[in-house]
């Protein structure tokens, strides 16, 4: 299984006024050195988190579909399948309606579930693509604040891997997905 990113990202979670506010910056000649702060803050967010904070398109490719047909996402939360290529063995490509594979949670996880269609089909390979990740302006509050205090400690040391602040930490402890 690969997941690769395949669109850009619309807008950030939190904007660089919002930023700016937040660390009290009235100048506007570091814009760009904050869109970064911003940038790496939520790419620090999403990764200890697992939840994609800013809408966008992924792709998962299968070399074959598994048994029980379904897929756990390490992207969440699904948003909606918008293409599914399948292959058979040794064949070409063909496109599938993209309801043949639903997004759903399974065992307290999300996940991808196939249809039949697709794994009969799908036996030399599925390509699915899909939106994850938040709405514009829904992503939780507590996670766009922890955004803003990397963003605001990455800004006074003037590194974006500078430490998370303890008030990050703990406000992305309480997302983080826990499996046993």
């Amino acid at each position: 299984m690969e997941w690769t990113e395949i669109g850009e990202i619309a807008a950030e979670p939190v904007s660089v006024a919002e930023a700016k506010a937040w660390c009290r910056i009235e100048r506007s000649d570091e814009d760009g050195l904050i869109a970064g702060l911003i940038r790496a803050a939520r790419e620090t967010v999403e990764r200890e988190t697992g939840l994609v904070l800013a809408r966008r398109e992924f792709r998962l490719a299968l070399t074959a579909v598994p048994r029980d047909r379904r897929v756990v996402s390490p992207v969440r939360p699904l948003a909606s399948v918008s293409a599914i290529r399948v292959r058979r063995l040794g064949g070409d490509w063909h496109s599938v309606p993209p309801g043949e594979a639903v997004a759903e949670r399974f065992g307290g996880v999300e996940a991808l579930r196939f249809s039949e269609m697709v794994a009969i089909l799908g036996e030399g390979g599925v390509e699915i693509d899909l939106s994850a990740g938040f709405a514009p302006g829904k992503a939780p509050e507590t996670l766009r604040h922890a955004v803003m205090r990397i963003v605001a400690a990455g800004y006074e040391s003037r590194a974006p891997g500078a430490a998370m602040p303890a008030a990050a930490r703990d406000a992305i402890a309480a997302y983080r997905e826990v499996r046993i």
